[in-house]
């Protein structure tokens, strides 16, 4: 009987290692032609999409080449349905340089900023969730945060990153007040170079 829920708890741990679901989706590939496939994306058991381990891509099937593996090197966006919501990720470095699918939070004319989460031990069987923020300015830089990062930092940081504009830099002075409103904060910003 211990043997038996030994076998058990392994195989559900390796069954959640492995587990993929497939979804009807698309991507747009580097010359900007888009291709309908389906798509193995990685999930959890119990059937929530794993974006920890999407980031780094996911598995295309066409009736014309077959299965391949689809990543943030080949294409510039993937796009996919599951349990009626729809993602759309797209092609953007994360901090360290190399290229991820990551959410994109506001896409303008001037500034962009996308976002990936991760859940962090924090010790004691205790996690919490660190954001990962890549800005973007229209020249195509970039600027790497974490929701982890000190008030001071935001301000320091996006105010030599976007604070190229007196009324942008007065909101940056007066924004990261609190660490409860970094998401509000940082959305403000964003939104106020789309608009300066």
């Amino acid at each position: 009987m211990k043997y038996a829920l030994l076998f058990l708890l392994l195989l559900t741990i390796a069954g959640g290692a492995f587990a993929q679901r497939t979804v009807e989706g698309y991507y747009i590939t580097q010359e900007n032609d888009s291709v309908t496939v389906q798509m193995k994306v990685p999930a959890f058991l119990l059937g929530g999409i794993n974006f920890k381990k999407l980031r780094k891509g996911v598995e295309a099937m066409d009736s014309l080449n077959g299965a391949k593996p689809i990543t943030p090197v080949d294409v510039k966006r993937i796009g996919f349905v599951h349990k009626n919501d729809q993602y759309q990720l797209v092609s953007k470095p994360e901090k360290g340089g190399s290229l991820a699918f990551l959410q994109p939070v506001i896409v303008g004319p001037k500034a962009s900023l996308y976002q990936y989460d991760q859940e962090v031990s924090s010790g004691m069987n205790h996690t919490t969730t660190q954001e990962f923020y890549t800005f973007e300015r229209q020249d195509g830089t970039h600027l790497f945060l974490t929701n982890f990062a000190s008030l001071s930092t935001f301000k320091e940081k996006l105010g030599a990153f976007y604070g190229s504009s007196p009324e942008v830099q007065q909101l940056i002075n007066s924004s990261f007040e609190a660490r409860r409103h970094i998401q509000r904060d940082i959305r403000k910003v964003v939104e106020a170079v789309n608009k300066s």
